[in-house]
């Protein structure tokens, strides 16, 4: 992954909308859109909740706290 999708991806486990966590990065929409879809494509994902889960299981982004 390249670092500008790395950046995206540790904001996919919350609930910021693509122009919101544009916003945070100081980025355009259409910028985050592109790391989204090729973070799909590398993640082997179809949706947000796969590609946070395939991040996981490969140690990209920190395993969830959620119901701990």
């Amino acid at each position: 992954l390249s670092k500008s999708e790395v950046r995206v991806l540790h904001y996919l486990p919350t609930y910021l909308s693509a122009p919101e966590i544009a916003a945070e990065l100081s980025v355009s929409t259409s910028t985050v859109k592109t790391h989204l879809r090729n973070l799909y494509v590398k993640l082997g994902a179809h949706s947000r909740a796969e590609a946070v889960e395939s991040a996981r299981a490969v140690g990209l982004l920190a395993p969830s706290t959620y119901g701990r």
